[in-house]
């Protein structure tokens, strides 16, 4: 099957006009410092858009889309450059900060984009409720504001190179999605984009394959008794000891007895893609609504509960 630069059906038109700014709010759920959000923020600057950062103040990995009500939050801003902020809370929290708070004072207005990441390591699959990328860029799309969440492997933390690189696949992105300053995002739908692992800029990979998220993960929870004895927390944290989480690894540890992992045979899906080596976007609109066929099963199933109007009505 090849799969060639992707033309998102409708919601990515051909870029023909002069780029024009944007308005950008770029947030993610490692933390206002990482090399990856600030490798972005320079390479959006250098396409002439307007973007704040506005990220955790530290690590908030697998938050999901969790907030904290009516709590005092601590925010600040980096003493360096103005347009770079945090907020000591989870990865939505700082989203919405630079959204109801930021963004009204740099731009006067909701941004005209939201980009979530580039993430340290891949969120695909079923994986992506976890993920505190793809909550983050959910909430905005509930907002009515285009979204893109983006993550890259583990080994882009820290490596200049391989993050210019990450930058400069998420700004190709845009470029395509952008014409004379207007996204072409229909509205209430966003982009889920992995790349997949490279360990030379000079050979980051080029090629782009449209995707679904559909089941398929490279990330598989699982609560351990005790994580010493698990090998995967040991890699992670050498002499760790207690009751807790790690993580599922074929070949390396064991899954509990009577856990079966999704099977699917989708082509399309992103992590099978991924693995392949391409860059895959996936279309997103935070909508937790089985597919039609599992409703219909599930509403037949369950309609004695049901008052008789309501079960018969239909959207």
């Amino acid at each position: 099957m090849q799969f060639v630069r992707v033309l998102l059906g409708g919601l990515l038109l051909m870029a023909t006009g002069s780029a024009l700014a944007l308005n950008i709010v770029i947030t993610n759920d490692d933390g206002y410092q990482t090399t990856n959000i600030r490798a972005l923020y320079q390479a959006l600057k250098a396409r002439g858009d307007q973007v704040i950062i506005s990220a955790p103040k530290v690590n908030q990995s697998g938050k999901s889309g969790s907030i904290n009500f009516i709590r005092p939050t601590e925010v600040g801003s980096d003493p360096a450059d103005a347009d770079i902020h945090y907020v000591d809370g989870t990865p939505v929290m700082s989203m919405l900060y630079g959204l109801d708070v930021v963004a009204q004072q740099r731009f006067g207005a909701m941004p005209d984009l939201v980009i979530s990441g580039p993430n340290e390591g891949h969120n695909l699959g079923y994986a992506t409720t976890m993920s505190g990328t793809d909550g983050a860029a959910v909430v905005a799309l509930h907002r009515g504001i285009p979204a893109i969440a983006v993550s890259a492997s583990e080994n882009t933390a820290d490596n200049e190179a391989l993050s210019a690189a990450v930058a400069t696949m998420v700004v190709k992105v845009i470029d395509q999605l952008e014409t004379d300053g207007q996204l072409s995002l229909a509205k209430g739908y966003g982009l889920n984009m992995n790349i997949p692992a490279f360990d030379d800029a000079a050979q980051a990979p080029g090629q782009f394959a449209f995707s679904r998220i559909s089941q398929m993960s490279d990330v598989n929870p699982v609560f351990r008794a005790d994580l010493s004895t698990d090998l995967i927390a040991q890699s992670y944290a050498p002499g760790i000891r207690g009751a807790g989480i790690s993580f599922y690894f074929p070949g390396v540890n064991s899954l509990p007895e009577g856990v079966s992992l999704p099977v699917d045979d989708d082509p399309l899906a992103e992590t099978r893609l991924v693995n392949q080596g391409f860059i895959t976007l996936s279309v997103i609109d935070g909508d937790y609504n089985a597919k039609r066929h599992a409703e219909e099963a599930a509403r037949l199933q369950l309609h004695d509960l049901f008052d008789g109007e309501a079960a018969d009505a239909t959207p």
